[in-house]
């Protein structure tokens, strides 16, 4: 249980930088890493998806992306994803992303749910909202209007196995803005692969600490790194200034 409480930590300190960051929003409304660069969980967790872990439809793609390095992988057929839902104010709002098909002949759909419209409802928008693949990356996008009371989930898929997604964006308006990150900077600290998450008592943990940052300028000063135990008492304390790598990226062993 200690270990996990310490996990638990961690993950609130991930999402603490990347949700209060100062100065830190853009027009894009989706919550997460809309560039799948450094987690794919925000992007594929959301309502009417046929794909789960004791069946899985699709795969984090750390090879392929559009002007990137990861993207979402579908490989079954007749796959539907939703994101995670989101309460809008009223008015129009438009949903996009980048896709590519290994061959021709696959489809893209794409659409908005309310949690509530069931799956007669999900199917009929989803056969509407139809857009032939190719091998080369283009963008689909789909405007519907929110009645400010609903929650809604976005959703995309595609018909025959081996295509990819990318670069998702929610904007408020009738069209689709230049595409820009969630946020300007995310930060992860990635724990090892282990059962449950769980490792045993006394055995040292090691972590890894990703920053990325989406913008040209990157931001200076330092980065302060304080990590406690279930009881509250600090165990980690560090202090290093980030070094960017050409994509933004700043990686670093814990």
């Amino acid at each position: 249980m200690k270990q996990l409480n310490i996990l638990l930590i961690f993950l609130t300190l991930c999402l603490s930088a990347h949700n209060t960051s100062t100065g830190n929003s853009t027009p894009n409304l989706l919550p997460g890493d809309a560039d799948v660069e450094i987690e794919a969980d925000s992007m594929t967790s959301g309502a009417y998806s046929n794909s789960n872990r004791g069946d899985p439809r699709w795969k984090y793609d750390r090879t392929t992306g559009f002007l990137s390095a990861g993207s979402i992988r579908i490989f079954r057929v007749g796959t539907g994803i939703g994101i995670k839902p989101l309460k809008l104010k009223p008015g129009k709002y438009t949903f996009s992303f980048y896709a590519k098909a290994d061959e021709p002949g696959n489809t893209a759909y794409i659409a908005a749910n309310t949690l509530t419209c069931g799956w007669p409802a999900v199917l009929e928008r989803r056969a509407k909202n139809a857009h032939a693949l190719t091998s080369e990356w283009k963008r689909f996008s789909y405007t519907f209007e929110a009645d400010g009371k609903s929650l809604y989930s976005c959703y995309y898929g595609n018909a025959k196995p081996g295509a990819n997604f990318d670069r998702f964006m929610l904007n408020a308006g009738e069209k689709p803005l230049p595409w820009v990150p969630s946020s300007k900077q995310m930060l992860q600290l990635v724990l090892p692969r282990g059962t449950g998450y769980v490792y045993p008592f006394g055995k040292v943990i090691p972590l890894e600490l990703k920053l990325i940052c989406h913008t040209a300028e990157r931001p200076t000063g330092k980065l302060q790194l304080a990590v406690s135990d279930h009881t509250g008492k600090v165990v980690l304390r560090q202090e290093f200034t980030p070094e960017y790598d050409s994509k933004g990226a700043f990686v670093r062993k814990i």
